[in-house]
């Protein structure tokens, strides 16, 4: 195939078999582009929808608009903090050089193979 000899050390010690490198990056880049993207385009779209209500000039559109803005925001705020938890918490559960599963998922997340 395409370069598939390097694999995770920290998912074979963890019992899991041979995951490739090239798999562990592209989780991980995924894992981040989720952890980035969504709460951009939360934030973008409340931001279109509030510039959209303004240029209509009514009231109760704009206060809609500006509800539906920060509950998006909070939405957004929701969804990378829970993220980074998860990725913090994986790595104090899968810490260095530890054989476990959690080691394993914690390379997958943080696109990190030892």
């Amino acid at each position: 195939m395409f370069f598939l000899d390097e694999m995770c050390g920290a998912c074979a010690s963890a019992g899991l078999g041979n995951i490739p490198n090239q798999v562990v990056n592209i989780i991980h880049i995924v894992f981040v582009a989720i952890k980035i993207g969504v709460p951009l385009i939360l934030i973008f779209v409340g931001m279109f929808d509030m510039a959209r209500a303004i240029t209509l000039q009514k009231e109760d559109e704009i206060k809609k608009a500006q509800n539906l803005l920060v509950r998006k925001a909070v939405a957004a705020a929701l969804v990378f903090l829970m993220l980074s938890l998860v990725s913090t918490l994986f790595s104090v559960v899968g810490g260095e050089g530890s054989e476990n599963i959690w080691s394993c998922v914690n390379a997958l997340l943080n696109g990190i193979c030892s």
